[in-house]
């Protein structure tokens, strides 16, 4: 595949080609100077005590701990919404069927379990 001579200049000089050229020159000069100077919070973070370390460690688990939710109370949780989900659907289809009395009572139903779920919660 070749390129016209224009379209070879374009690409040489874009942006795309001046930043990979940067890059280039920054791999080829390896690391920057700092990269070789000592780190100066180094002296600081051996002077820390063992009991000081263990507290702070102890406060972020503390922090970021979760309670443990069985996996069975996980599955019947989930089981219930699919219920209500469902005995929603059935719900909306009798109405669109015109049978009233029917999705009505599916209704009520539906806010009775409802009720009985959020007492049991």
């Amino acid at each position: 595949m070749t390129f016209s001579k224009e379209d070879k200049a374009a690409w040489l000089n874009s942006e795309v080609m001046q930043e990979l050229e940067k890059l280039g020159e920054s791999v080829l000069n390896g690391p920057p100077p700092e990269a070789f100077e000592p780190l100066e919070n180094v002296a600081a973070a051996e002077t820390w005590e063992d009991e000081d370390l263990e507290e702070k460690i102890t406060e972020a688990v503390k922090e970021f701990e979760q309670p443990v939710v069985p996996i069975e109370k996980e599955f019947v949780v989930a089981y219930n919404k699919r219920l209500l989900a469902n005995i929603e659907k059935i719900a909306y289809h009798l109405s669109d069927k015109k049978n009233i009395t029917a999705a009505y009572r599916v209704e009520q139903s539906l806010r009775q379990l409802k009720a009985l779920l959020r007492e049991e919660n």
